[in-house]
């Protein structure tokens, strides 16, 4: 577990650590094994019942050797459901636990989003800190240069004060980036299941990840693989499968029963005192149908309207979300290409020449200062377009059902 494994903070691995420590994932599995073993039990009969009998013995003397009609009944029963109705209650059950299976997954799916973001936001920190300290090194540097401009006389006071403040400003922002970082941190630790302090090695970067899908494929991929479908799917069937089981409810069981009664010889027995055999069969007889039957039904009704809306619901927001994710993921590559191809090589060139120019004393302190401050703004913003784009394929991941690395 991290941090004894490797140099730096993958997030790949990180997310395969934390499918492995965190007790999240430990909670739904152990919750879907549950539902699994309580549907493999429905569908059974019901257990048969045993009575045990001292039937007839007389009032005044409870004895056995008085009447012939006295005994000792053993006597077994067994409950037996019209043809279907197993069926119907195991395909319910069976319909919650793929439910439960699908929220495993899910939770293992979200589990995987959750590690990559905090990790991600953990990068975020420490890239832009880098760009920070770039901030401040440069202005280091050119306090010194307008200390000797000032110094020769061809350069004013003023500039000096000013690049001393601009070199000061970034200490706010590392404070900042300090918190966010340790919040990252403290986030990645309790995903792994460790205290919030624990030491983490330093991420390694961002990974070399893509959407491999198209728009479409990632829609029809998503219904397919996506845990929320199942599950909504699921219930339906569960719901479905309960539905008819209160319709077959109206229809009554059947019982049978077998006996058998020893006895003791006694005078004037016919049959001198040989044991019986008894045998019964009966049903059950829906007298409250019209109250109990049929309000189960109604209820079953609306729990099946509920389900297939809860499903449809489902499927529009997973579209909806692959939508937007996807969108996002590539109006963030063609930001960032326009970041690599023109708005930060042009403002880095702008920048050179601002400063060979005040350097030469063609501009002032002021104009260098916003030259420098674009640029910065620029990279900074790089950065957060960088992040965004790795977090929006992160949560492309978790509803495609799929990890794309």
């Amino acid at each position: 577990m991290w941090p004894n494994v490797g140099t730096s903070l993958e997030p790949g691995a990180l997310a395969d650590e934390v499918l492995a420590a965190n007790p999240a994932a430990a909670a739904a599995s152990a919750r879907a094994e549950a539902f699994e073993r309580a549907a493999a039990a429905e569908g059974l009969w019901p257990d048969p019942q045993l009575t045990v009998e001292a039937s007839n013995l007389p009032a005044g003397e409870l004895a056995f050797d008085r009447s012939p009609m006295s005994g000792l009944q053993f006597y077994l029963r067994q409950t037996i459901p019209l043809p279907g109705k197993n069926t119907y209650r195991r395909r319910a059950a069976e319909g919650s636990a793929a439910a439960a299976a699908a929220d495993y997954q899910a939770t293992r799916l979200k589990l995987v989003e959750r590690a990559k973001h905090a990790y991600f936001d953990l990068y975020f920190a420490t890239a832009l800190r880098d760009v920070v300290e770039k901030q401040r090194a440069f202005w280091v540097d050119y306090e010194r240069v307008a200390l000797a401009r000032y110094a020769a006389g061809r350069g004013l006071q003023a500039d000096v004060l000013k690049a001393q403040v601009e070199r000061t400003l970034p200490a706010n922002e590392l404070l900042e980036l300090s918190r966010h970082e340790t919040v990252a941190r403290g986030r990645i630790n309790v995903l792994l299941n460790r205290a919030p302090g624990d030491a983490l090695p330093p991420p390694a970067g961002l990974p070399d990840a893509t959407v491999p899908y198209s728009l479409e494929d990632l829609y029809d991929i998503a219904l397919v693989n996506d845990p929320g479908v199942a599950a909504a799917e699921a219930r339906l069937a569960s719901a479905r499968a309960a539905r008819s089981l209160a319709k077959a409810s109206f229809l009554p069981d059947l019982t049978a029963g077998v006996g058998y009664r020893v006895r003791a010889d006694v005078p004037m027995d016919p049959v001198a005192g040989e044991d019986f055999w008894s045998f019964s069969a009966g049903v059950s007889l829906p007298f409250f149908g019209t109250v109990k039957q049929k309000r189960t039904l109604a209820e079953k009704n609306a729990a099946v309207s509920a389900a297939e809306a809860a499903a449809a619901d489902v499927k529009n927001n997973l579209q909806r979300e692959v939508e937007e994710l996807y969108v996002a993921t590539q109006t963030a590559e063609e930001q960032l290409a326009l970041f690599d191809e023109g708005i930060i090589p042009q403002a880095e060139a702008a920048l050179r020449s601002t400063l060979a120019a005040y350097e030469a004393g063609k501009v002032d302190f002021a104009t260098l200062l916003q030259s420098q401050l674009t640029l910065f703004k620029y990279e900074k913003e790089y950065v957060h377009v960088q992040v965004r784009r790795h977090k929006a394929i992160a949560s492309l991941e978790a509803v495609a059902g799929e990890r794309f690395y």
